[in-house]
């Protein structure tokens, strides 16, 4: 890991077109373009959970030696990103964070406009940079730097040599989630995890008046029509599940909402192609399948090479709270360290245990496999009109003759803690109780009631 004197400094003046790409419980993520190279990246910035407002001590390093000693092996680097750390100024963070308070999709031309917007509406607070002491203001931070990460911005795609107008890029951001099936013992409902977890969204958070039919474990079915129509459902209902980019601005999620009728139009204005290719190209690519006759969840595809990594976790949600609630609080206090599972390393994790103690090895690979469970997926892609005259690197081919350009990949890929496990037993616990509460509803709304396929 690099010292902080190593890690190179970010000038926001260099750059332009600054947007927030989103926000989520762990990090801010700013887009801006380099005024010199045009090239846009994003930067990620983490958050304090229970405040919601920025860190001045995030936890970058940890979560770059995460990547490096335990994601990257065991996923492979075709679909990651790298990530570099870098660090800014931390007044500048303090002005970019206004724009996390902005509306959605705001544009900023150039990095003097914050200077000029109130420091109250920021994302990171004057009183957590700076505390008054006896009349004085003393730094709060550990130094004058806050460290983020660096990434190509997902959203864009390389340039193709064409002729006509370029269509634009659309990016389906995905929550795959658990793809395979886990029967918990005392559970007596046959949903899987992420479909309980609705009805707990639903009928407990209430931040959602339908249930969605979204079912992770048809999504990974390597049935093609349980996958076009379960990524179909997603369109229609997110929850959180979902985001979708034109041009690098969110079109359609939970806050800013497409009908189902208006998808067409909105996805391709020209007319040139429909929603159903969109999700038939979706379905393709998550599977590495190039027609319906082959359709299968293949080993190189992005699925595959995710529930593999799942299937790591051999006990699952409710066994590993029991075994947690059992530990003593020293132990139980280790599971609240996240650099605990780069410590050990991955073949300590997913190998023979070296100690006595099975539950805790059992609980160490849970807490590995927490992580691709919570995990998202980024695929770009492009309507071509015709054949490109230079050079794709990823191009697929529909059967009805479209062709898209894309790109994809795996993001959201930090360590978990014990707090995960904790928060993900008392939503699982609330939505097996609000399904068997609201039964009659939710079957009046079509709901399936059985994922164990």
């Amino acid at each position: 890991m690099a010292s902080t004197e190593e890690i190179p400094v970010i000038d926001p003046h260099d750059y332009c077109d600054f947007i927030c790409r989103g926000e989520g419980q762990a990090n801010v993520v700013i887009g801006a373009k380099h005024k010199e190279t045009g090239v846009r990246c994003v930067w990620r910035i983490g958050k304090i959970r229970k405040t919601r407002y920025i860190s001045v001590q995030p936890n970058c390093e940890i979560i770059g030696d995460y990547m490096k000693k335990i994601i990257t092996p065991l996923l492979g680097s075709r679909y990651l990103s790298e990530m570099r750390l870098v660090k800014f100024d931390i007044m500048d963070v303090q002005n970019l964070g206004k724009l996390v308070r902005m509306p959605e999709n705001t544009l900023i031309k150039d990095f003097e406009f914050f200077t000029k917007v109130s420091p109250n509406v920021s994302a990171l607070r004057l009183m957590d940079i700076l505390n008054m002491e006896n009349g004085d203001y003393k730094q709060n931070a550990d130094s004058d730097y806050l460290v983020a990460f660096q990434m190509i911005d997902a959203t864009e795609l390389p340039p193709v040599v064409m002729g006509g107008t370029l269509n634009p890029i659309i990016t389906i951001e995905i929550k795959p989630k658990q793809g395979f099936y886990q029967q918990h013992e005392g559970i007596d409902i046959n949903l899987c995890q992420t479909c309980i977890y609705t009805m707990e969204k639903v009928y407990d958070q209430e931040k959602f008046s339908r249930l969605s039919h979204f079912c992770p474990i048809r999504l990974y079915s390597g049935d093609y029509t349980q996958t076009a129509a379960t990524l179909s459902a997603l369109f229609m209902e997110p929850h959180r599940n979902l985001k979708i980019f034109m041009n690098g601005n969110v079109i359609h999620s939970d806050e800013i909402h497409i009908k189902d009728e208006e998808m067409t139009k909105k996805l391709f204005p020209n007319g040139n192609a429909e929603k159903d290719d969109l999700i038939q190209a979706l379905a393709f690519l998550l599977t590495d399948s190039s027609s319906i006759e082959n359709f299968n969840l293949h080993p190189k595809s992005v699925l595959h090479r995710i529930v593999t990594a799942q299937k790591i976790d051999q006990i699952g949600l409710i066994k590993a709270h029991e075994i947690y609630n059992k530990l003593s609080p020293d132990e139980q206090e280790l599971f609240m360290d996240k650099k605990r599972l780069s410590d050990i390393g991955l073949e300590g994790i997913v190998g023979e245990p070296i100690s006595k103690n099975s539950s805790i090895h059992a609980l160490n690979k849970y807490f590995l496999a927490a992580t691709i469970k919570d995990c998202s997926v980024m695929i770009s892609l492009r309507l071509l009109n015709n054949l490109p005259s230079g050079k794709v690197d990823s191009m697929i081919e529909l059967p009805n003759g479209k062709m898209f350009q894309y790109i994809t990949k795996i993001v959201d890929l930090d360590p978990k803690d014990a707090r995960n496990l904790i928060s993900g037993y008392k939503r699982f616990t609330a939505g097996v109780r609000l399904y068997k509460e609201h039964h009659e509803e939710i079957t009046a709304q079509g709901y399936h009631f059985n994922c164990n396929i």
